[in-house]
């Protein structure tokens, strides 16, 4: 979560963050299809949300006079909005996302205001759908499908390579959205889903078990903390699985099984100390081999695990989160210490605007 620029470091950016006297603030640059810059927009209330659970993960809300949409209303256009540092006699920005907007008509006090809706660039491709059956043959190269469906859409992706093949040939009917083929290529072979960082460029990388994960951020309650007092921990222990069991049973390739048992002495929910199994098992219609089958066993198991503690908290607002961010928070008072991994967040953008953290903690297996 590097927010370093050419001129300078993320030391120096997030001393001046975490400052008391920080000045941010919040501007909006608008697009037309072709990604050519329109202008600024003004914007009231607006907020970013991001939620690594949802198709397309960042959204965007907010509301501007009709009159300042330069007769954009009635088609769609991009809007990024920025997250403003001055700093030493200069401002330093940050996208918080690019948005495609179709604005929507509400009156307040007699002013015609529009209330406007964005989602990330993941939209496209959930609405642009196959005209015709689509076939993947067995020992295609995953990440070559699936960045060569991306870049029939998108101009700008990402694509962390791999050699890995298929197993089986995979086919999708008529009307199926290009999102869900993409997904569905990238986790046969144990990868993140199809996601937009805040420059809205296209990522697609590999999965990595979160506790063998780098801290991306730190957030400590000491004297230069961001932390906002009130904090909240939901808890789920008592039908957490101990034992994962996913297979693949298709006539035209082996039939494959895996299955990860928690029996770790030091968990509180392994079969060692309830003294009985819970079992989490469930088929799977496309994998890539055995070792990705093993490896996404351990995923859903590391994921069911980190459900156990859900950690809630407000920071002022940070630029730099991203898809699954892992952290280190730390509140003494409350007894909280670990790595974390940030499944949401939301920011409220005026200023002193707060942040909101959505997180699991991460266990080992």
């Amino acid at each position: 979560m590097n927010i370093a620029t050419s001129i300078y470091t993320n030391k120096e950016l997030l001393e001046a963050l975490y400052s008391e006297s920080r000045k941010v603030f919040y501007e909006y640059t608008i697009a037309n299809a072709a990604g050519k810059t329109l202008g600024k927009l003004p914007i009231e209330d607006g907020r970013v949300s991001f939620d690594s659970s949802n198709d397309v993960m960042r959204t965007f809300s907010g509301t501007t006079r009709k009159s300042d949409l330069l007769g954009l209303e009635n088609t769609d256009f991009y809007l990024t909005p920025w997250m403003c540092l001055e700093y030493k006699n200069d401002i330093v920005r940050w996208p918080l996302g690019k948005f495609i907007v179709s604005p929507s008509e509400s009156y307040s006090n007699r002013l015609k205001d529009v209330k406007i809706i964005g989602y990330d660039r993941g939209k496209v491709a959930l609405d642009d759908k196959i005209d015709a059956r689509l076939y993947v043959a067995a020992g295609s190269i995953y990440t070559s499908e699936a960045a060569q469906l991306a870049a029939s859409i998108y101009s700008q992706v990402e694509v962390v390579a791999s050699e890995k093949t298929g197993l089986i040939p995979m086919e999708w009917e008529i009307g199926t959205e290009k999102l869900r083929i993409i997904n569905d290529l990238l986790s046969a072979i144990s990868y993140n889903p199809f996601y937009f960082n805040g420059y809205g460029i296209g990522q697609m990388n590999q999965y990595i078990d979160p506790y063998n994960r780098p801290i991306d951020r730190i957030y400590q309650a000491n004297k230069t903390s961001i932390i906002i007092d009130g904090l909240q921990i939901e808890t789920n222990k008592f039908e957490i699985p101990n034992k994962f069991v996913r297979y693949v049973e298709n006539p035209d390739s082996a039939y494959l099984i895996s299955s990860y048992t928690n029996t770790d002495p030091n968990s509180p929910y392994s079969t060692v100390n309830r003294g009985r199994t819970i079992v989490d098992s469930d088929s799977i219609d496309n994998i890539s081999s055995q070792a990705d089958l093993d490896s996404y066993v351990r995923k859903i198991a590391a994921e069911t695990m980190q459900a156990t503690e859900t950690l809630i908290f407000s920071t002022l607002n940070m630029p730099g989160h991203e898809y699954r961010d892992c952290l280190t928070v730390s509140v003494e008072e409350y007894g909280i210490e670990g790595k974390y991994i940030e499944t949401a967040w939301e920011m409220d953008l005026s200023r002193g605007g707060i942040m909101s953290h959505k997180c699991q903690k991460v266990v080992s297996l």
